[in-house]
């Protein structure tokens, strides 16, 4: 039994008063440099060691590489490594692979005048390459979506890798095994729209996921041009879904089209999903360019559905923003399965507006939105496993004070809150979406080759908009498993002892014994 101090009953009163009305953790931090522009575009749990990683680009001068970044549980970076080569990358779909390491997905430019290729990249968990591909085919030729939402990676319970990108302009989607090697890979058409056609059927991939059943779920933007709809119904642009099986063969496709004043005159985007592995549920995010009162100004607006998916099946809900310009992120919508709720973010009133994040339940009711950070927008969402949500983005010229934009990275509570927020009212109209299925074929997609990347470290600053250290009702809880155990204990002694600036729990500015004694006292006081 651990030792106690003579004044430990005084503390442990004093502390156990403190812990009880302790605020969750949550902050507004940044990373960049002087000199350099820095985006993450996608975000990931590190669930190992606790903690977070992201992806996006670090460019400096006329070079453009992939930056990769691990924090910690509080947000202090560990390490913040650039991938450098010959060659212009960008990161955009970050994951933790089931055996620690860190799975990226980016694009590369070999300089040929032929767009891009798609980039895959497997890191250790100190960020060294593992191994790094060049997969050939174009993927700067989304025709739908603006700004291209980049490539987008999930790895099964298997441990393989999928990938979906586009390939000249038509969506694609490959499937890798543990050391990159390709399994497949196949381009998507719709055979009803025939050569000679005058009907023209293009659509674009946005975001992938894995269910359970071990199939995968593909989301993007379906656009149908039909001289035979009529004016002005000329286009039809609406959110899709495409599930494939394991080795990418289709099974069922279906874009959403939605009631009311969103209808197939109105164009509309699946920017990304999240699934619900328990209840095979799948939530779409995505935008529409008409607003609720026609007579308003052409603004966009966000668009959720929730589904199952199933080949009969239809969405369960939709919902529509109010009259606001608002775009979606990379990676814009997660479920959050302790609080059964899910979480968009993105931007509001862009490109000079303010980071926004939005809270629904289940059933698509809105709970809060909370806006912060003028110049900033975030791209990546995923629940924290403390409490609330992680998300990452870019904020405009934090460092220089002026057009050099730099990491923006945020912890929330279970409200959304940050610290430096504030809360926005928003009207929602209920729509009633429709699931109009189309066939899916394929067709063979070419490939691939190693690119080197050698890491470094740039010289980046870190300050903090706002910060609590504190964390849900559990504080000695410190590695955030859930169980009060002697592993709290070390996992504290450790950040005490390598000075993370998390362990000063008193927040006094000094680490020193006495945020060792109030951590001891709320350990031996429990947790409800």
């Amino acid at each position: 039994m651990l030792q106690r101090s003579p004044t430990f009953p005084l503390v442990t009163a004093f502390l156990v008063t403190l812990a009880g009305t302790a605020h969750a953790q949550k902050y507004e931090r940044v990373l960049g440099g002087p000199n350099s522009y820095e985006q993450a575009y996608d975000v990931s749990l590190y669930r190992n060691a606790g903690g977070y990683v992201t992806a996006g680009e670090f460019i400096s001068g006329a070079d453009n590489f992939i930056q990769v970044v691990r924090f910690d549980r509080l947000g202090n970076r560990l390490w913040n490594h650039v991938y450098a080569s010959d060659l212009l990358t960008t990161g955009f779909s970050i994951e933790q692979a089931n055996n620690g390491d860190i799975l990226v997905a980016g694009t590369i430019d070999f300089g040929l005048g032929g767009g891009l290729s798609t980039v895959v990249m497997r890191l250790d968990p100190a960020g060294n390459v593992i191994w790094s591909n060049a997969y050939a085919g174009t993927v700067g030729t989304d025709p739908i979506h603006t700004p291209e939402p980049g490539p987008a990676l999930v790895e099964d319970e298997a441990g393989r890798i999928y990938v979906v990108t586009n390939f000249q302009g038509a969506p694609s989607a490959f499937g890798l095994r543990a050391d990159g090697s390709v399994l497949w890979s196949w381009i998507y058409f719709d055979p009803s729209a025939g050569i000679g056609s005058e009907r023209l059927h293009h659509f674009a991939f946005t975001d992938i996921k894995a269910e359970s059943d071990g199939t995968l779920v593909i989301s993007g933007t379906s656009r149908v041009t039909d001289p035979n709809l009529g004016l002005p119904f000329t286009d039809m642009q609406d959110p899709m879904l495409l599930r494939i099986d394991a080795a990418g063969m289709p099974i069922v496709a279906a874009h959403y089209n939605y009631s009311g004043t969103l209808d197939r005159d109105t164009p509309e985007t699946g920017d990304g999903l999240d699934v619900n592995r328990d209840t095979m549920e799948i939530v779409v995010a995505g935008r529409s360019s008409r607003p609720l009162d026609p007579a308003a100004p052409l603004i966009q607006h966000w668009l959720l559905a929730r589904t199952d998916f199933a080949p009969l099946g239809a969405a369960y809900f939709a919902v529509a923003g109010a009259n606001a310009d608002c775009t979606t992120g990379y990676s814009s919508v997660r479920y959050n399965f302790d609080q059964r709720e899910f979480a968009v973010v993105g931007a509001f009133a862009p490109p000079g507006g303010e980071a926004t994040i939005h809270g629904f339940d289940r059933f698509g009711t809105p709970l809060w939105r909370r806006h912060s950070a003028d110049q900033a927008q975030l791209d990546g969402i995923v629940p924290a496993p403390s409490c609330g949500y992680l998300a990452a983005g870019r904020i405009g010229g934090f460092m220089t004070g002026g057009g050099l934009d730099d990491i923006f990275h945020i912890k929330t509570d279970d409200a959304g809150e940050t610290g430096c927020s504030r809360l926005v009212d928003e009207a929602f109209d209920p729509q009633e979406p429709r699931a109009l299925f189309f066939p899916v074929k394929v067709g063979d997609a070419p490939f691939s080759e190693p690119f080197p990347a050698d890491p470094f470290e740039p010289f980046d600053l870190e300050p903090s908009l706002c910060f609590n250290p504190l964390c849900g009702p559990c504080i000695p809880d410190w590695n955030g498993d859930g169980v009060l155990d002697f592993f709290d204990i070390l996992a504290f002694l450790s950040d005490f002892s390598s000075g993370n600036p998390s362990a000063d729990i008193n927040g006094d500015g000094a680490l020193d014994f006495f945020d060792i004694l109030q951590f001891l006292s709320l350990f031996s006081a429990g947790c409800p």
